[in-house]
């Protein structure tokens, strides 16, 4: 995803870490053995795999343990595919979406500030596939 993207997950300016969490749990709700508040660090780019499912249950977990629901959010499914696809909002979007790009793909999820420039790029671009709605 950061490759199609064309930035780092781990920008200087935008992100000390990088994590990388599972989407949903075994049984298929949301994960109850995450440390969501260490999470929920602002700090930090945090990619979802295969989180279509929860995508609203993330932003809710996320938001009630202290990321602001402005935080940016990538949704990006099929990664690689010649259908791959990618949108952009916030955490106050991602709680309230009801498709993010097709519960059956692929779906990442990336949560953190690096993703501002990418969205703003993609707002002046304004591309079919890649679409941009989160205010920059």
């Amino acid at each position: 995803m950061a490759a199609s993207l064309g930035i780092s997950l781990t920008h200087r300016d935008s992100a000390k870490s990088v994590r990388f969490v599972t989407g949903h749990s075994k049984a298929g709700g949301l994960p109850q053995d995450i440390d969501w508040q260490a999470v929920a660090d602002p700090s930090t780019t945090t990619i979802f795999y295969m989180g279509g499912r929860t995508a609203a249950s993330i932003a809710a977990a996320l938001m009630a343990n202290g990321l602001s629901g402005e935080t940016p959010v990538v949704i990006a499914a099929d990664i690689g595919r010649a259908d791959e696809a990618k949108r952009f909002t916030d955490l106050t979007g991602l709680a309230v979406s009801s498709d993010v790009l097709g519960r059956d793909r692929a779906v990442l999820i990336g949560v953190g500030a690096v993703f501002v420039r990418q969205a703003a790029s993609l707002n002046s671009s304004k591309t079919t596939e890649q679409t941009a709605t989160m205010p920059v």
